[in-house]
Protein backbone atom coordinates (compact mmCIF):
# COMPACT_ATOMS: atom_id res chain seq x y z
CA UNK A 1 0.00 0.00 0.00
CA UNK A 2 1.46 3.35 -1.08
CA UNK A 3 1.50 6.01 1.63
CA UNK A 4 2.63 9.62 1.45
CA UNK A 5 4.86 10.70 4.33
CA UNK A 6 5.40 14.34 3.34
CA UNK A 7 3.54 16.80 1.16
CA UNK A 8 4.08 20.41 0.05
CA UNK A 9 0.96 22.58 0.09
CA UNK A 10 0.32 25.23 -2.54
CA UNK A 11 -2.67 27.55 -2.77
CA UNK A 12 -4.04 29.28 -5.83
CA UNK A 13 -6.86 31.85 -5.66
CA UNK A 14 -8.37 34.31 -8.11
CA UNK A 15 -8.80 37.85 -6.75
CA UNK A 16 -12.48 38.85 -6.67
CA UNK A 17 -13.29 41.88 -8.84
CA UNK A 18 -9.76 41.87 -10.23
CA UNK A 19 -10.78 43.63 -13.45
CA UNK A 20 -12.01 46.62 -11.43
CA UNK A 21 -8.52 47.10 -9.93
CA UNK A 22 -6.17 45.84 -12.65
CA UNK A 23 -5.37 49.05 -14.55
CA UNK A 24 -5.07 51.25 -11.46
CA UNK A 25 -2.68 48.73 -9.84
CA UNK A 26 -0.55 48.56 -13.01
CA UNK A 27 -0.36 52.38 -13.05
CA UNK A 28 0.55 52.34 -9.33
CA UNK A 29 3.41 49.88 -9.97
CA UNK A 30 4.91 52.21 -12.58
CA UNK A 31 4.44 55.19 -10.25
CA UNK A 32 6.28 53.23 -7.54
CA UNK A 33 9.10 52.47 -9.99
CA UNK A 34 9.34 56.18 -10.82
CA UNK A 35 9.72 56.93 -7.07
CA UNK A 36 12.35 54.21 -6.59
CA UNK A 37 14.06 53.83 -9.99
CA UNK A 38 17.15 52.05 -8.63
CA UNK A 39 15.16 49.09 -7.36
CA UNK A 40 16.79 46.10 -5.71
CA UNK A 41 18.64 43.13 -7.10
CA UNK A 42 18.16 39.86 -5.27
CA UNK A 43 17.27 36.94 -7.52
CA UNK A 44 16.16 39.00 -10.51
CA UNK A 45 18.21 39.39 -13.67
CA UNK A 46 17.64 42.32 -16.06
CA UNK A 47 14.24 43.13 -14.56
CA UNK A 48 13.06 45.65 -12.02
CA UNK A 49 12.37 44.76 -8.39
CA UNK A 50 10.97 47.50 -6.17
CA UNK A 51 11.86 48.08 -2.54
CA UNK A 52 10.03 45.71 -0.20
CA UNK A 53 7.60 48.24 1.26
CA UNK A 54 4.89 48.09 -1.41
CA UNK A 55 2.35 46.75 1.13
CA UNK A 56 2.31 50.21 2.79
CA UNK A 57 1.05 51.85 -0.42
CA UNK A 58 -2.71 52.54 -0.11
CA UNK A 59 -3.24 52.00 -3.85
CA UNK A 60 -2.77 48.27 -3.23
CA UNK A 61 -5.03 48.03 -0.16
CA UNK A 62 -7.64 45.79 -1.81
CA UNK A 63 -4.93 43.44 -3.08
CA UNK A 64 -3.23 43.08 0.29
CA UNK A 65 -6.57 42.62 2.07
CA UNK A 66 -7.21 39.70 -0.31
CA UNK A 67 -3.69 38.29 0.19
CA UNK A 68 -4.09 38.46 3.98
CA UNK A 69 -7.38 36.55 3.86
CA UNK A 70 -5.83 33.78 1.75
CA UNK A 71 -2.73 33.51 3.96
CA UNK A 72 -4.69 33.33 7.22
CA UNK A 73 -6.98 30.63 5.82
CA UNK A 74 -3.97 28.73 4.43
CA UNK A 75 -2.29 28.78 7.85
CA UNK A 76 -5.49 27.45 9.42
CA UNK A 77 -5.70 24.62 6.85
CA UNK A 78 -2.26 23.28 7.78
CA UNK A 79 -2.77 23.81 11.54
CA UNK A 80 -0.27 26.58 12.13
CA UNK A 81 -0.69 28.00 15.62
CA UNK A 82 -0.01 31.69 16.10
CA UNK A 83 -0.27 34.84 14.06
CA UNK A 84 1.40 35.58 10.77
CA UNK A 85 1.90 39.03 9.33
CA UNK A 86 2.56 40.36 5.84
CA UNK A 87 6.01 41.84 6.44
CA UNK A 88 7.28 42.70 2.97
CA UNK A 89 5.97 43.05 -0.56
CA UNK A 90 7.51 44.25 -3.80
CA UNK A 91 6.75 44.65 -7.48
CA UNK A 92 8.61 42.80 -10.23
CA UNK A 93 8.63 44.11 -13.79
CA UNK A 94 10.09 41.83 -16.45
CA UNK A 95 9.95 43.97 -19.57
CA UNK A 96 12.52 42.43 -21.91
CA UNK A 97 13.60 39.05 -23.21
CA UNK A 98 16.53 38.94 -20.78
CA UNK A 99 14.42 39.17 -17.61
CA UNK A 100 14.25 36.19 -15.26
CA UNK A 101 14.69 35.17 -11.61
CA UNK A 102 17.30 32.66 -10.45
CA UNK A 103 16.26 29.83 -8.13
CA UNK A 104 16.07 31.03 -4.53
CA UNK A 105 14.16 30.67 -1.29
CA UNK A 106 12.68 33.20 1.12
CA UNK A 107 12.65 33.32 4.88
CA UNK A 108 9.45 33.42 6.84
CA UNK A 109 6.32 31.28 6.87
CA UNK A 110 4.65 31.84 3.50
CA UNK A 111 5.82 33.41 0.27
CA UNK A 112 3.67 34.23 -2.69
CA UNK A 113 3.19 35.97 -5.96
CA UNK A 114 0.23 37.83 -7.43
CA UNK A 115 -0.01 37.96 -11.23
CA UNK A 116 -0.99 41.48 -12.22
CA UNK A 117 -0.02 41.47 -15.92
CA UNK A 118 0.81 38.23 -17.73
CA UNK A 119 1.46 38.31 -21.48
CA UNK A 120 1.61 35.00 -23.30
CA UNK A 121 5.11 33.43 -23.07
CA UNK A 122 6.10 35.81 -20.27
CA UNK A 123 7.98 33.15 -18.29
CA UNK A 124 6.61 30.54 -15.92
CA UNK A 125 7.32 30.35 -12.22
CA UNK A 126 9.32 27.20 -11.44
CA UNK A 127 9.27 25.30 -8.16
CA UNK A 128 12.03 22.85 -7.27
CA UNK A 129 11.13 19.82 -5.13
CA UNK A 130 12.92 20.42 -1.80
CA UNK A 131 12.43 16.80 -0.77
CA UNK A 132 14.18 15.25 -3.74
CA UNK A 133 17.94 14.79 -3.47
CA UNK A 134 19.78 14.81 -6.82
CA UNK A 135 22.03 12.03 -5.46
CA UNK A 136 19.03 9.67 -5.56
CA UNK A 137 19.74 7.16 -8.33
CA UNK A 138 16.04 6.64 -8.88
CA UNK A 139 15.94 9.88 -10.87
CA UNK A 140 17.62 8.05 -13.75
CA UNK A 141 14.83 5.47 -13.74
CA UNK A 142 11.87 7.86 -13.90
CA UNK A 143 9.86 7.34 -17.09
CA UNK A 144 7.15 9.92 -16.39
CA UNK A 145 7.64 12.35 -13.45
CA UNK A 146 4.80 12.41 -10.94
CA UNK A 147 4.15 13.83 -7.47
CA UNK A 148 6.72 11.42 -6.00
CA UNK A 149 9.49 11.72 -8.60
CA UNK A 150 9.27 15.19 -10.19
CA UNK A 151 12.33 17.37 -9.67
CA UNK A 152 10.32 20.51 -10.44
CA UNK A 153 6.98 21.88 -11.55
CA UNK A 154 5.94 25.14 -13.16
CA UNK A 155 2.95 27.44 -13.54
CA UNK A 156 1.94 30.41 -15.65
CA UNK A 157 -1.21 31.52 -13.88
CA UNK A 158 -3.66 33.90 -15.52
CA UNK A 159 -3.86 37.54 -14.52
CA UNK A 160 -5.54 38.16 -11.18
CA UNK A 161 -4.22 34.92 -9.68
CA UNK A 162 -2.47 34.56 -6.34
CA UNK A 163 -0.12 31.65 -5.62
CA UNK A 164 1.00 31.01 -2.03
CA UNK A 165 3.54 28.42 -0.81
CA UNK A 166 5.70 27.63 2.24
CA UNK A 167 8.74 29.89 2.16
CA UNK A 168 11.21 26.98 2.17
CA UNK A 169 10.29 25.91 -1.39
CA UNK A 170 12.97 26.89 -3.95
CA UNK A 171 11.55 28.85 -6.88
CA UNK A 172 12.57 30.97 -9.84
CA UNK A 173 11.10 32.48 -13.01
CA UNK A 174 11.88 31.53 -16.59
CA UNK A 175 13.11 34.13 -19.07
CA UNK A 176 10.45 36.40 -20.49
CA UNK A 177 10.00 35.36 -24.12
CA UNK A 178 8.08 38.48 -25.17
CA UNK A 179 8.72 42.21 -25.40
CA UNK A 180 5.67 42.92 -23.24
CA UNK A 181 6.02 43.54 -19.52
CA UNK A 182 5.17 40.81 -17.04
CA UNK A 183 4.20 42.42 -13.72
CA UNK A 184 3.91 40.53 -10.47
CA UNK A 185 3.62 41.44 -6.80
CA UNK A 186 5.68 39.18 -4.53
CA UNK A 187 5.45 39.04 -0.74
CA UNK A 188 6.43 37.23 2.45
CA UNK A 189 4.58 36.43 5.66
CA UNK A 190 6.51 36.03 8.89
CA UNK A 191 5.37 34.90 12.32
CA UNK A 192 4.27 37.83 14.45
Amino acid sequence: MLKTAFSIPFWQEQMPNFNLHRDSMIDAVYEFRDLFPQGEYKSNHAGYQSPKNLHHNQKFQSLFDFINLVAVESARQINLDGNIVLSEAWANIHDSRQCMNHMHIHGGVFSGCFYLKVPNKAGRILFSNPGLNPMWQGLGLVKQPNQYTAESTHYLPPEGTLILWPSYVPHGVETNDTDEARITIAFNFYRE
